[in-house]
């Protein structure tokens, strides 16, 4: 199945203002709970279920049991995230940047077309640390419904999905990070000694914090 919508390409020299274009679109209204985000994941592996055996995809059919594990995986990180911003119409504003990234990318994206596409939307209204905590398993809900839509796109679906788990990401999106530059500059020098998943979490105790106080902290 295809539609107008998920056949746009953005190239790269234009993909920093489409960023900045989506981001100027954010217009939270209020929260929504995390767990509308995983009851979408979950919508979406229904759908994939039932393509595989239409469609006959071979990319599909032989990694079906990626797409089972990393929606149920994302869908679990996305629902402890608990509340969460929210566009007018509902959707988690950290979802929306998800997918207007996959849509820009056709399913393709490596860390050059993230970076440049982060670099945009930061600009404007940019994702809170929160959020970017919560980007990966967002990223790769998107990617997942954009591949409910496509079967055609199964190669490029999947071997983005195979990025997203890499460190390589991770440091990407930590670069990306207010809390995380600051910290890198801690004078006791404890931060940068600290492996990947203490720094990052202690950004979110710090993020969780600041929003206990009232204070949202933005990635930008």
């Amino acid at each position: 199945m295809k539609n107008n919508e998920i056949n746009i390409s953005i190239d790269n020299e234009r993909l920093i203002n489409y960023g900045e274009n989506s981001a100027a679109r954010v217009r939270p209204d209020g929260t929504a709970a995390g767990a509308r985000a995983a009851a979408a994941a979950a919508a979406v592996l229904k759908r994939l279920e039932r393509l595989k055996d239409e469609s006959g995809s071979e990319w599909l059919l032989d990694n079906m049991y990626v797409a089972r594990s990393r929606t149920r995986a994302a869908a679990a990180q996305l629902r402890r995230g608990g509340k969460l911003r929210r566009m007018p119409g509902g959707e988690p504003v950290v979802t929306y940047a998800a997918r207007c990234l996959v849509r820009a990318c056709r399913g393709a994206a490596d860390k050059h077309r993230i970076e440049l596409y982060l670099e945009g939307f930061q600009k404007k209204n940019g994702l809170t640390e929160k959020e970017l905590h919560l980007f990966l398993p967002a990223l790769e809900c998107a990617l997942l419904e954009y591949l409910s839509k496509d079967a055609d796109r199964a190669e490029a679906v999947f071997k983005t999905l195979n990025y997203t788990c890499s460190a390589e990401l991770s440091d990407l999106l930590e670069e990306k990070s207010a809390i995380g530059r600051r910290l890198m500059k801690d004078p006791a020098g404890v931060y940068p000694l600290m492996d990947r998943d203490s720094r990052a979490m202690y950004r979110r105790e710090l993020a969780r914090a600041a929003e206990k106080l009232g204070n949202v902290v933005t990635a930008c």
